[in-house]
């Protein structure tokens, strides 16, 4: 058995890459699964160039057009998996959890956590660094630690709605920006 997934940081994936290798794998004499996270240039590099077989990247609505030019003019598939509201991902415990939506501005007295090769080519960042408007940020290597640092402290995460692909422990809250003119796409490519 072999499936080769090169992705962007997204949970629900390695939730998908674990149930296929319960249904599919547990007891294959051989086998060759590969997850690798990687930033969208390399992605679409990695399975345009056949090195994985399979590509799950993000962008944002208002950048699909150039999004999806980029993959077909190295020959990729495209296929929609998602469409997600922008969200901040907060703990349970934040002093915004309870709200069912909130502004950007909202955010500001809070740290937002971001990782350090954010990869905004085509997803517009709704908070990009800017020390006029964000005076608070903590920068990350690993999903690892956004997970500790988001549901250890008032920080906040922006991206995806995985509400439902959240699970009973889950400690995280996903609240919608109700100002952010876009949406987040996700889509595999091959």
């Amino acid at each position: 058995e072999t499936l080769l997934v090169a992705t962007q940081r997204c949970t629900p994936v390695i939730s998908a890459f674990i149930e296929y290798y319960q249904k599919r794998c547990e007891d294959k004499k051989l086998l060759n699964l590969a997850l690798k996270e990687d930033t969208t240039d390399n992605i679409i590099r990695l399975v345009s160039n056949r090195i994985y077989g399979i590509g799950i990247l993000h962008y944002t609505s208002d950048q699909e057009s150039s999004f999806l030019h980029k993959c077909r003019s190295v020959d990729l598939e495209t296929h929609l998996l998602e469409v997600s509201p922008v969200v901040a991902q907060v703990r349970y415990g934040h002093p915004l959890a309870n709200r069912k939506s909130i502004l950007v501005r909202e955010l500001r007295p809070y740290p937002h956590v971001t990782f350090a090769d954010e990869d905004i080519n085509y997803c517009s960042d709704v908070s990009q660094y800017n020390p006029s408007i964000l005076e608070k940020r903590i920068v990350i290597q690993d999903r690892g630690t956004l997970r500790q640092i988001v549901d250890c402290t008032d920080s906040y995460y922006v991206g995806c709605d995985f509400t439902r692909f959240s699970t009973p422990a889950c400690s995280r809250v996903y609240i919608p920006l109700e100002d952010v003119p876009f949406t987040l796409n996700t889509l595999w490519v091959k």
